[in-house]
């Protein structure tokens, strides 16, 4: 299901998996990035969704310090809304420049509230499917 498409972005919800989906083609305004971070924490909170995929895979190299800025700075707010697991997929490139303890860390913010970094949407959806049978969703 489509909650949202621009040309620079397109959020779906992918009911199996109980997440929604997020893919970036590149970080617009910080006004458009906080509508479009409204919109969502609304369909979050109205329909009780723990997961979230957001694929940042497909933005330019020089983007990627905004893109780590982005990841942090909407945790917090999608924490409050109720998700509980964040599986980002960054590029081949970016994943394999990463430390272990980044890919393989979590966020200390929540404790019930786990963020993962993987190099496709396979290994993230398999985690997040992981998390739904551990959790059981």
């Amino acid at each position: 299901m489509n909650i949202l498409e621009k040309e620079y972005v397109k959020a779906e919800y992918l009911e199996s998996l109980k997440a929604i989906l997020l893919n970036w083609y590149e970080l617009p305004d910080s006004k458009s990035l906080t509508t479009i971070l409204f919109v969502l924490r609304e369909f979050i909170e109205e329909h009780n969704v723990k997961n979230w995929i957001v694929n940042t895979s497909q933005l330019y190299a020089s983007k990627l310090e905004d893109e780590g800025q982005v990841i942090y700075a909407w945790s917090s707010i999608l924490i409050n809304a109720g998700i509980s697991n964040k599986a980002v997929i960054v590029s081949e490139a970016k994943f394999n420049e990463m430390e272990i303890e980044e890919i393989m860390g979590t966020i200390s913010i929540n404790r019930d509230y786990e963020m993962r970094f993987f190099p496709d949407f396979k290994n993230a959806k398999a985690w997040i499917e992981k998390m739904n049978s551990i959790q059981g969703e």
